[in-house]
């Protein structure tokens, strides 16, 4: 069920997994899971910490409801979704950075995420949006146009899926790292730049 209502200038949309509160532009600003779907911490050792160790947040699944347009720099940053991820299909930015440069990004940056479609109608990925991830199940639409800003550095994925038309235009060396040609460019395609990004295997998708 999913309904929403004004408070404090912030609007309220409701998913299985919480309240999401955006504001007039349905940024998201603030999360809070619902009671059956709670964050669950846990402390793990981490020498180089300053406690010597760091908290990691995981919650069972993260669906984010139709009205979210994105979301605010750094928000579920260091999550863990155990079973289920789900964009809304209306979403339009992943770290609205692109073109701000006091915006840092990294929303779904140190993750571990089961399964990742981003919707066709996202056009900009913000700096670190993915990075240092995850990813089990990565498709990418042909809807998005962004520079190279680290959207999945460091990022490990076991299966990518790209859009069929792209088949000849992208493949992985030999160390599992994406290769682009023809049509793609840096300029509007940068972001599929992965220096540093393993992909277990690469599927195609119409």
């Amino acid at each position: 069920m999913e309904y929403q209502t004004d408070s404090s200038s912030l609007i309220l949309l409701f998913s299985k997994s919480g309240t999401f509160y955006t504001d007039e532009n349905g940024m998201v600003v603030d999360f809070e899971p619902s009671k059956d779907n709670p964050f669950i911490e846990t402390k793990v050792d981490e020498p180089m910490a300053y406690d010597g160790f760091v908290v990691k947040k995981s919650i069972v699944h993260l669906v984010v409801p139709e009205g979210v347009k994105g979301f605010a720099d750094d928000f579920f940053r260091g999550i863990e979704v155990k079973e289920r991820f789900t964009l809304p299909n209306r979403l339009l930015y992943i770290g609205n950075s692109c073109h701000d440069p006091n915006s840092y990004g990294c929303v779904f940056a140190e993750c571990r995420l089961p399964e990742v479609r981003i919707p066709n109608t996202v056009i900009e990925l913000g700096a670190f949006a993915f990075g240092d991830s995850h990813i089990d199940y990565l498709r990418i639409p042909s809807s998005i146009r962004s520079p190279y800003l680290r959207q999945f550095k460091d990022c490990s994925i076991s299966t990518l899926s790209l859009p069929v038309e792209w088949r000849e235009c992208v493949s992985l060396d030999e160390h599992g790292r994406l290769k682009l040609s023809g049509v793609l460019n840096t300029t509007n395609d940068g972001y599929l730049i992965w220096p540093s990004t393993s992909v277990g295997k690469l599927e195609f998708y119409e």
